[in-house]
């Protein structure tokens, strides 16, 4: 009977979620709890996202920043331009879709097809967005 009671044991143990904490008396509590919950946090991206580990994820977000820092705020205007160009007629579309819903009753084959309509243009939007590069030649 004891090996029933600790299979049972085990398995009950998995339908709670362990939310208990330990706390110690020498360090402040609120800060063990935003440890702990920063804890779970990358935990929760290792397990969606686990192929790499917290540190190279840590290291392509500083990277792409730097990058991103050291564009110039006039470059990532312009580079962003086209994807809003792009987004804004969508979510447009979605949103006078989920306005007018009763009356179609939330048919997704609308919605289906009134964004299929909407990214033609939306397409030729952000590709008329892009901004001018400038070809420099070195021959002449």
């Amino acid at each position: 009977t004891g090996q029933a009671v600790r299979n049972l044991a085990v398995y009950a143990s998995e339908l709670v979620p362990n939310t208990g904490q330990q706390l110690t008396l020498f360090t402040d509590p609120q800060r063990q709890i935003k440890a702990e919950r920063l804890n779970g946090v990358i935990d929760e991206i290792h397990r969606r996202f686990g192929f790499l580990s917290y540190k190279a994820w840590l290291r392509i977000t500083c990277l792409a920043s730097f990058l991103t820092a050291n564009a110039g705020l006039n470059q990532i205007i312009a580079w962003s331009t086209p994807v809003l160009m792009f987004l804004y007629p969508l979510a447009m579309a979605l949103i006078f879709l989920s306005i007018l819903s009763p009356l179609f009753h939330k048919s997704s084959v609308v919605y289906v097809w009134v964004v299929v309509f909407t990214v033609v243009p939306a397409v030729f939007d952000m590709v008329a967005a892009f901004p001018a590069v400038v070809s420099q030649s070195t021959f002449g």
